[in-house]
């Protein structure tokens, strides 16, 4: 919060001001000093009769007179004399310098430090007392003339280019312009118009010596270190050695070489005696306040010239609004800035001093949005409130003074008077770098729950999750559904010729483009190593057919750079949702299609709805194999099926299914020489008997192949079992009860044939030797 400061309009001259301002001839004023104060307001006037009556008035302490017969002249003198009297009783200075502050207060405000600056500098220097009032009140007024300056330029919150440079520099005229028509005199008008001027400017025998001149150059060089130690809106403050180093490396150029070193030794080296002489000549007259106004110039921040006037309303809430966890902006329907709290400040690295009363302007901030794109001002939410009168609240993104980026919540709120009548916008923002980094956590956990860290897919786990609602959803809302499952054609090939990094590539590429020929609702997952499912919601079975043959077609015909630009082609297996299906059901024959798809030569669309089975693309010379069609046809829904890795030759694997079939009385339904379709009664497995009321039949169906299997480097012949276990009947409504003794039945043959489970890693380093291929 600022510090509460005393009234300047009390504040009292140095003693001869008058004279600077109302040059060398007598009149009434030169009997009164004038002083930074203006006169006090409860004055009283006694007119009394005869040509000797007086005007009496008293200002403070001093009394002072005007005679009748002055004030009974005519014409231009009479005219004088009121213009002198009302001079003398306003105070010029005063009046000049609370002008300014009216017009734009960082100005008054730099002019205040800078006369304050140049005041402890003279005094350091031992000054004359009359060069020391020239140099402080041409300090306080040397920017009097940007009273004439637009508001659009005076309160730009950057740089002004250079028609408004241009305009800017006509101030040092109008100031001039003011101060002659106020009664300045030639000494104080010199040393304004001399302020700015570059040192080597000055030709030669112009006298670089006299004092009007190195006034102006003392000004110049506290207006110019002022500056840089000052924040500005579009840059911050630069530290006091800073500013001392820019000021020697332009001595010489700019600045009078022997005037910098004074000012530098007046900053570093300054006497308590001289402190001292200062405040007795600004605070003399405010023994009451002291300590509102500091001693030291150097930090004499942006003066609230009301301050002292402040009501204890007023204070509560400048405490309320600098405690505050958010930063608060209030903006006017102009969009000046009114009010920039504390918060705002640590938020942003921006000072208060530095931007009140200036336009406001997202670049204040570097607002951008979240995707990094800067907020111009026509998507300004300030000015979006202002013209919708409307509360708009959005999450942006603010580059601090320091560098840092920081996410706020920012709320712009329109503000009403009590006439309902909008008067201007309440700006609220916080840090939400927290709330981003948490929600960014969440994010990356559940993707890491949900998706494929190679390909980004959904997981085996996200449709596994998604899959049974797919169907309840499409069956209670009677909706037509698809399930499409696709497998990447010999893809053991592409990591064997091209490395498995090329393989990873295709495997992204393939799934790139799923997602390219499917919907934004089609939910494209991973089902393990090349395989994926593609759930495609409100998609009969017609539509997710051209769906597949599209993804095929394109496949085959797109060159992959990784693959030295040949193609690749995959499989695909569709089916649509049926009344009775269950999840299970739904994947199991899109499943089945896919494996006919595979072995009918691959690179084909086969669709299974029912017990109908349609090819497309498939080689009319070419059918399934036998096993495989069998298996297609059997009733019965799948309630297991895996892949068994028997560590013995096939011969042996062989005589130990025969072992199993024996002492659990399995009957044979048929055999084929590597096909082989048994019935299970699971009231003959004894760890199911104990624990089902109702033991089931099941279908058990094993398709046995003979294979090399690379195992560290080495080839081992191995025996891989495809298994499936499917009902007894084709309708049976126990469903868990039947898959939790199907499960049963495969742990029991597993663990009579010392088996393991086949992954897909494993099924590609599978080379089969006799025996149906692998799945």
């Amino acid at each position: 919060m600022s510090p509460t400061v005393p009234d300047p309009n009390a504040i009292p001259s140095p003693s001869r001001a008058d004279g600077l301002l109302l040059g060398s001839s007598r009149s009434i004023a030169d009997r009164v000093p004038l002083g930074l104060g203006s006169p006090d307001r409860s004055s009283t006037a006694h007119s009394l009769p005869g040509r000797e009556s007086k005007l009496v008035s008293t200002r403070g302490s001093v009394p002072w007179t005007v005679t009748a017969e002055e004030l009974s002249l005519e014409g231009e003198e009479t005219e004088k004399a009121r213009n002198r009297m009302l001079q003398s009783k306003l105070g010029i200075v005063a009046s000049l310098f609370h002008s300014l502050h009216a017009k734009h207060v960082p100005t008054a405000s730099h002019c205040l430090r800078v006369g304050l600056c140049a005041s402890a500098w003279g005094i350091t220097e031992r000054l004359r007392e009359k060069e020391l009032e020239q140099v402080e009140i041409a300090g306080l007024l040397h920017d009097i003339g940007k009273i004439g300056i637009p508001d659009r330029i005076l309160q730009k919150p950057e740089r002004l280019n250079p028609d408004e440079q241009s305009m800017m520099g006509l101030h040092p005229k109008i100031g001039l312009e003011i101060l002659r028509a106020a009664g300045a005199n030639d000494g104080l008008l010199e040393t304004i118009r001399q302020v700015g001027i570059w040192y080597n400017q000055f030709p030669s025998g112009q006298g670089k010596g006299t004092f009007d001149i190195l006034a102006a150059q003392m000004i110049s060089i506290a207006d110019a270190y002022d500056a840089m130690t000052t924040d500005q809106a579009y840059r911050s403050a630069l530290r006091q050695e800073e500013a001392l180093a820019e000021l020697f490396k332009n001595s010489g150029t700019q600045f009078n070489p022997k005037l910098v070193r004074s000012f530098a030794n007046s900053l570093t080296q300054r006497s308590p005696q001289v402190d001292s002489i200062f405040q007795q000549r600004w605070l003399g007259g405010f023994r009451a306040l002291e300590g509102l106004l500091p001693s030291q110039f150097s930090v004499v921040s942006m003066l609230n010239l009301n301050a002292a006037q402040q009501s204890l309303t007023s204070v509560f809430r400048n405490q309320l609004l600098d405690t505050m966890q958010d930063g608060v902006i209030f903006v006017d329907l102009d969009r000046q800035i009114l009010e920039w709290n504390c918060t705002a400040e640590r938020l942003t690295g921006v000072t208060k001093n530095s931007v009140l009363q200036h336009e406001w302007s997202c670049k204040f901030l570097s607002l951008r949005s979240i995707d990094g794109i800067l907020v111009d001002d026509e998507d300004c939410p300030i000015r979006s409130v202002i013209q919708h009168r409307v509360q708009s609240s959005r999450r942006l993104e603010l580059l601090h003074r320091d560098g840092r980026t920081i996410t706020i919540e920012c709320d712009a709120v329109p503000v009403f008077d009590q006439s309902k009548a909008m008067c201007g916008v309440s700006l609220f923002f916080r840090d939400a770098s927290e709330q981003v980094n948490l929600e960014q956590h969440v994010l990356t956990l559940h993707e890491r729950a949900t998706k494929d860290p190679l390909t980004k897919a959904a997981n085996r786990a996200e449709l596994n999750r998604r899959l049974p609602e797919f169907v309840a959803m499409h069956q209670d809302q009677k909706l037509p559904g698809s399930l499409i499952i696709c497998d990447i054609d010999f893809f053991k090939r592409i990591n064997d010729t091209y490395g498995h990094p090329a393989g990873d590539e295709a495997l992204i590429i393939f799934t790139s483009i799923l997602r390219e020929l499917t919907r934004e609702t089609d939910l494209v997952a991973r089902y393990g190593g090349e395989e994926f499912v593609i759930l495609c919601p409100s998609c009969d079975l017609e539509m997710a057919i051209e769906k597949a043959e599209k993804i095929r077609s394109e496949l085959q015909s797109r060159p992959l750079p990784a693959l030295r630009s040949s193609c690749i082609s995959a499989s695909f297996g569709v089916s649509a949702i049926l009344p009775n299906d269950t999840h299970e059901s739904l994947l199991n024959r899109a499943d089945r299609a896919l494996l006919m798809a595979k072995e009918g030569g691959r690179n084909r669309v086969v669709q299974l709805a029912g017990t109908t089975i349609e090819q497309s693309h498939a080689d009319p010379g070419k059918g399934a194999s036998g096993w495989l069609r069998w298996l297609g046809l059997v009733p019965g829904e799948i309630l297991d099926e895996s892949t068994l890795l028997v560590l013995v030759p096939m011969q042996l694997a062989i005589e130990k299914i025969r072992g199993f079939i024996v002492d659990h009385r399995v009957e044979v339904v048929s055999a084929e020489k590597h096909v082989i379709s048994l019935k299970v009664d699971c009231r003959n497995i004894q760890t199911i008997a104990r624990e089902v009321e109702r033991p089931a039949t099941l279908n058990l169906e094993l398709a046995i192949s003979e294979i090399e299997f690379q195992f560290s480097g080495s080839k081992q012949i191995r025996t891989m079992i495809d298994l499936v276990l499917r009902s007894g009947k084709q309708r049976d409504r126990r469903t868990q009860n039947l898959v939790n003794q199907a499960e049963k039945v495969r742990i029991m043959l597993q663990s009579y044939l010392a088996a393991e489970t086949m992954d897909n890693k494993d099924r590609s380093r599978v080379t089969v030797i006799q025996g149906p291929p692998p799945r």
